[in-house]
């Protein structure tokens, strides 16, 4: 998925990539797979402790580098710590998560392109999709950000845990409603 991520951006103007160095290695992986024709991707520096921490500081850190836009690789949770270490940044976020209520599912080669192109060039608001998100008061030391839906429910139901019983919805705010989207986003676009 990265690797052809990359070889979609050499299609296009060139780019800088900035990448978080993840644990596991998988960027360095798929350069290493694209032998060498995937643009240069230098990585932020930073520690990482394999926590979604990482990519709030990551997103701070590419906002400061002056960064056009952040591409994404996951799910509905690691989008949401990208927003919040960047709540402004023009996403585009590619589905490799568990739900992926909100991220593209689309071909990573013409997601690659379409990156590049939107990175070298002036490209209209209207080009971009402006995507809401929710601010929920937890009672906790700062707000918590929700990129998809925020669900009261009066039992002790948390995350991406499936709802069962419709007696146990007490309200939900989403921030898009899509058919064909995972969740309570789905049940709202019916």
């Amino acid at each position: 998925l990265i690797a052809r991520l990359l070889l979609g951006m050499t299609a296009g103007p060139r780019v800088r990539v900035v990448a978080l160095p993840d644990s596991g290695g998988l960027v360095e992986r798929a350069v290493r797979l694209t032998r060498c024709e995937a643009p240069d991707v230098e990585f932020l520096p930073m520690a990482v402790e394999s926590s979604e921490a990482d990519c709030r500081r990551a997103a701070g850190l590419l906002r400061e580098l002056g960064a056009t836009m952040i591409v994404v690789v996951g799910g509905d949770g690691t989008i949401r710590s990208v927003v919040e270490g960047w709540p402004d940044a023009t996403l585009v976020p590619l589905a490799a998560g568990t739900n992926n209520a909100i991220s593209v599912v689309e071909e990573a080669t013409v997601v690659g392109f379409a990156v590049a192109m939107a990175t070298a060039e002036s490209m209209p608001d209207e080009a971009f999709d402006d995507c809401s998100v929710l601010s929920v008061d937890t009672g906790a030391d700062r707000p918590s950000i929700a990129v998809v839906d925020a669900v009261g429910v009066n039992t002790r139901w948390i995350g991406a845990g499936a709802l069962w019983d419709i007696d146990d919805l007490v309200e939900a705010v989403v921030t898009n409603v899509r058919p064909t989207a995972v969740g309570i986003a789905s049940v709202a676009a019916a």
